[in-house]
């Protein structure tokens, strides 16, 4: 028990004999779960009045647990149980009547799957249980009618012919930080593998490796460094998947073994691999970044061929290799010495990637609309108006492409039936698609950017991602509850918390917003690129009057009546209703400055903090905004603050900057043992003696609970976030970057 729970109630004394405790014994989880272990993350977070603790128990199917004899997961059996009981089994000492609620959320293979709380009144010298019920809905259904080409909205034919039909749950990190947007998940997708199974391995930016059939989704793994480019598989138990590992000065390329259950390094160098194919165990060939070849047959081999980027690799057997790559390369290795031109000649295009399900029919892909298609010879089968062809699968007389066009974008899927082309899907709509691999003519599947995914199943293409944006969302405001919130960013983009998600609102403008807050559902601001916009709960969004208006405006800050608003040139705005005022007017500052300003947040309407670009911090104290200095790193560009209490204030900016107030120390750095260097942080916010967070670029997330120390939390993404908003008394926080990214926890 924490110290300052024992310190605030001196005389409870509460003893959790049993945590959790499965009625029946067993977790079921659906049909075609990935075999061997699986594993299972339990958070139980409980409040005892006002103090709160989060307890992790970690095990794995098949093994022995690790917390606890009653609870245990068996092997995958048919069907998914909607519904199980949890009961908590308590004893307690107390001498005072304290509320206590329990919050349980479980976690298989980093897909929550069931979540739910229970609270009671305990009295004095009580005994007993909660029962909590963790619920589970079924998959969404409904249609959108059909996009453009034959996309199909996920669950709207669920159970019926080849559809998709899994519900993946929320997806989490290692840390318990889950997506709210995009779902399932937002981390570019770059490469998909049959695994030979009915199942596929999806790969891609973030540490991200899925594991996908028509009735399963399951995590393999998400988030970390690995930027994952490629994958191949020999069978469900050997895939390799290749990539690289971002570093200072030079990246580290790597390859990865995947042996149906976890992810094992199995070769590192330097530059990037962008292309792997394997002819089973300890024969895998990779490609990557200025002509580099890696082998692997007795042992690594390091070979050349040419200095441009080769990006993808096809292999009809040990001795029949294909490279494609820039400017048109196009390379085969028949077991020589070294790799030849064997190209159709003419191109200079960059080819993407490469196909073919039997020797002497090989599809290759590139920019322009490029297809060439090799079957002893060369002939063309380019795509008009394609900019980007990124990838392609051949079954039989089919043929799938992916790629997009420009003018209007739009990303579109190209299906050749043995006689010509069709174009399957064209939707603006959809991300960028970068990978295509089937297991079968009727059993395709698609990925990109944002986390897209599609699956065609022989007659339509089915969209099984969903998301409410992929616009960046710039800053993001939750109440207290939780039950409530708001996200702004780029072309005029609000998004509103509700329980069924995150939904649109509309604002007729395209401006970007760069900052919003609310001081109660009728009382919305959002602030952006010369805008100030009020939510009239009547007549939706509405303009504000700005007096001294000509600056791009970057973050707001407010109490009931109390409106302040931060910009570029210094210019710090305000509309004090109480004391009269219906328009913003300027705040002067002592002495003028240049600086633009970032970062508002103040503790009332007369204590009142504004940061900047330069270092600049001011303060407003009830009477002009007077700046002050700081002995950080007084030249970089200052975010965000967060004002704790009058004698606590944070701030954070550019190059691992972290600054902290205090009427003793004034403003001094704070370096935590987890902050990289070089890191642009973006966003900082707290509830006041419960939690706070920063955020920043690359997926940086650092939390502190209490005055506790320091934790670099797995955000489960390598996206920038740029705000971040911690709300309530059990360390809930939201956090929202790059791709329309909302995270939680």
């Amino acid at each position: 028990m924490p110290a300052r729970l024992d310190k605030r109630l001196p005389r409870i004394r509460l003893c959790v004999l049993a945590l959790v405790a499965l009625l029946g014994g067993a977790l079921l989880f659906g049909e075609g779960c990935a075999k061997g272990p699986t594993s299972i993350l339990l958070v139980a977070r409980f409040e005892v009045g006002e103090e709160n603790l989060q307890l992790e128990f970690r095990g794995f199917q098949g093994a022995k647990p690790l917390f606890g004899p009653e609870l245990r997961a068996l092997p995958p059996k048919g069907g998914v149980a909607r519904r199980e009981t949890l009961r908590i089994v308590f004893r307690d000492e107390l001498d005072l009547e304290v509320p206590v609620t329990f919050r349980v959320r479980l976690l298989v293979s980093g897909v929550e799957w069931a979540a739910g709380e229970a609270s009671r009144k305990l009295a004095p010298g009580d005994n007993g249980e909660l029962v909590v019920e963790l619920g589970r809905e079924p998959p969404d259904g409904g249609s959108d009618g059909g996009a453009d080409g034959g996309l199909r909205d996920a669950g709207a034919d669920a159970g019926q012919g080849d559809t998709v039909s899994w519900d993946a749950g929320r997806v989490c990190s290692a840390s318990a930080i889950c997506w709210e947007n995009p779902l399932p998940q937002g981390n570019h997708l770059t490469a998909i593998a049959s695994l030979g199974d009915g199942t596929v391995l999806v790969v891609g930016n973030g540490g991200v490796v899925l594991r996908l059939g028509k009735r399963t989704f399951g995590v393999v793994k998400i988030g970390g460094p690995e930027v994952f480019e490629s994958a191949w598989a020999s069978s469900p138990t050997d895939a390799v998947v290749g990539g690289w590992v971002p570093s200072p000065g030079t990246d580290k390329s790597g390859l990865w073994q995947f042996n149906g259950q976890n992810l094992n390094p199995l070769y590192s160098g330097s530059g990037k691999i962008f292309g792997v194919w394997s002819a089973g165990l300890g024969d895998v060939w990779a490609v990557g970044s200025s002509g580099t070849v890696v082998r692997q047959k007795t042992g690594w081999a390091v070979m050349s061929a040419g200095t441009s980027d080769l990006r993808a690799i096809h292999g009809f057997g040990s001795n029949d290799i294909w490279v494609v790559g820039k400017n048109g390369a196009v390379l085969r290795w028949t077991g020589g010495p070294s790799f030849a031109n064997a190209g159709p000649g003419g191109l200079s295009t960059n080819l993407e990637d490469l196909w073919g399900d039997k020797p002497n029919d090989l599809w290759v892909v590139g920019g322009g609309g490029t297809v060439r298609r090799f079957t002893g010879s060369w002939s063309g089968l380019d795509r008009e108006g394609a900019l980007g062809l990124q990838t392609v699968w051949t079954s039989g007389s089919e043929a799938h492409t992916a790629g997009f066009v420009l003018l209007p974008y739009q990303s579109i899927i190209d299906h050749w039936s043995g006689n010509g082309w069709n174009r399957a899907v064209s939707s603006a709509e959809l991300p960028a698609l970068s990978a295509i691999r089937g297991v079968g003519p009727k059993d395709v599947w698609a990925a990109g950017t944002w986390g897209a995914l599609l699956h065609w199943n022989g007659q339509e293409w089915q969209q099984l991602s969903k998301g409410a944006t992929t616009w960046w969302l710039n800053d993001v405001w939750v109440d207290a509850s939780g039950a409530d919130g708001w996200a702004v960013g780029t072309f005029g983009t609000i998004f509103r918390r509700t329980p069924n998600g995150w939904v649109p609102e509309s604002t007729g403008q395209l401006a970007e917003l760069k900052g919003v807050w609310a001081t109660a559902p009728q009382e919305v601001w959002a602030v952006g690129q010369r805008v100030i916009l009020r939510r009239d709960p009547a007549q939706g969004w509405k303009q504000e009057t700005l007096l001294g208006f000509g600056v791009d405006l970057n973050a707001v800050w407010a109490v009931p009546g109390d409106v302040w608003v931060a910009g570029n040139q210094n210019r710090l705005f305000r509309r004090n209703s109480i004391g009269g005022d219906t328009t913003f007017a300027q705040v002067p500052s002592t002495p003028a400055q240049t600086c633009d300003l970032l970062g508002i947040d103040g503790t009332g309407s007369n204590n009142v903090w504004v940061v900047g670009t330069g270092g600049c911090i001011a303060h407003w104290f009830g009477g002009a905004l007077t700046y002050r200095t700081n002995s950080g790193t007084p030249t970089a560009a200052l975010r965000a603050v967060w004002a704790e209490g009058p004698d606590s204030v944070w701030a954070v900016g550019d190059q691992s900057t972290i600054l902290h107030y205090s009427l003793a120390t004034d403003w001094v750095p704070v370096a935590p043992p987890e902050l990289p260097s070089g890191v642009n942080l973006k966003s900082v916010h707290g509830e006041p003696g419960v939690s706070m967070a920063i955020v920043g670029e690359g997926g940086f997330l650092l939390v502190r609970d209490g005055t506790g120390p320091w934790q670099r939390l797995e955000a489960g993404t390598s996206h920038n976030l740029l705000g971040v908003h911690v709300y309530g008394s059990n360390r809930q926080l939201a956090a929202v970057g790059a791709g329309g990214i909302v995270l939680g926890r």
